[in-house]
């Protein structure tokens, strides 16, 4: 039941971000089911949270940097080994110092090209 109300949020998401399906675009609608399927562990909901925060679509209080590589660690611990990229990303950037242990530990922290 769990699964299918986070690709319930994911999907919700989507439609506001995209405005899909006649939905409105609404970044504000987007970032609420995002936050609601990451709250259920869809690492698809926040690798879009991450994405948020990069393209400057975030609330305020989330649109920086530090928000958006955490989220794609969150992403990454559940699951998206896409957003692993970013991660090491982040942590050469400066960020994600707290996680530092993890990272070098299970992370590559060799950026792909």
């Amino acid at each position: 039941v769990d699964l299918g109300k986070s690709i319930a949020a994911y999907n919700l998401g989507l439609f506001y971000y995209y405005g899909y399906y006649g939905f409105k675009e609404d970044d504000n609608q987007a970032w609420r089911w995002f936050a609601k399927g990451a709250l259920l562990r869809n690492s698809s909901c926040y690798a879009m949270l991450s994405r948020m925060c990069g393209e400057g679509c975030a609330p305020e209080d989330y649109a920086d940097k530090e928000h958006e590589y955490y989220y794609a660690l969150q992403s990454v611990r559940y699951g998206n080994d896409e957003m692993q990229n970013k991660v090491v990303e982040g942590y050469s950037s400066g960020y994600l110092t707290d996680f530092a242990a993890e990272i070098e530990q299970y992370y590559d922290t060799e950026l792909d090209d």
